[in-house]
């Protein structure tokens, strides 16, 4: 579900079900955003619309997001990233389409298998106890000077997300961990070769809709 929450400069907008409760709204902007307020929890007029947008672009899960009421078009991101959390989801920024589910600057994608909202994380993989490394080894990059554009992910039936467009995968750390223009990321959680797909989904039965 989503709302939207309308200032005299910005719109914010909130949709749930992305949210993972990485509070960097209520840490960043908490006179905007705050969950003990009186009326809305979103209320945009009572910070400055800077700190609305940046905000915006450090929620990792996607949930907020931000137009200006001048009509001024959000900034393409430079590079497209994807950084491997620790016993967690992807973490996506970018110029994203989500097949099914439209464009997005911020996303985080189940990897562990087990969320009931994929392809986004739900945070199953704390109860569940999934363990992955954020620090993998570096893998082969191809040779490219081309770092943006759309990123392109289309969650196949299951199995991985098969992702298409320039893309930078990054250790927890921020290390390069990969470069190229197609991959397909392990999301059934069993790959021995996280954050890559290996195979593996079809041997364990995974299931998963496309």
């Amino acid at each position: 579900m989503s709302r939207s929450y309308e200032g005299q400069h910005v719109i914010i907008s909130f949709e749930s079900r992305k949210c993972i409760h990485a509070r960097k709204c209520a840490q960043n902007a908490p006179h905007i955003f705050n969950v003990n307020a009186d009326g809305d929890w979103i209320q945009p007029d009572k910070g400055e619309v800077q700190q609305a947008i940046d905000v915006a672009n450090l929620c990792p899960s996607g949930a907020i997001t931000y137009q200006l009421k001048n009509n001024t078009p959000t900034p393409e991101v430079k590079v497209n990233t994807a950084h491997i959390w620790e016993n967690g989801p992807l973490a996506l920024r970018g110029n994203l389409n989500i097949e099914n589910h439209g464009a997005s600057q911020n996303a985080t994608l189940c990897r562990c298998g087990l969320s009931r909202k994929k392809p986004f994380c739900d945070g199953a993989h704390i109860k569940g106890e999934f363990q992955a490394t954020g620090e993998v080894d570096a893998a082969e990059s191809e040779s490219t000077e081309q770092t943006g554009g759309q990123l392109n992910v289309k969650p196949l039936k299951d199995g991985p997300l098969y992702v298409t467009g320039n893309l930078e995968i990054c250790a927890g750390s921020g290390r390069l961990v990969k470069r190229g223009s197609k991959m397909a990321l392990c999301r059934c959680g069993q790959s021995n070769n996280k954050p890559f797909c290996d195979g593996t989904h079809k041997s364990i039965g995974f299931t998963a809709e496309g």
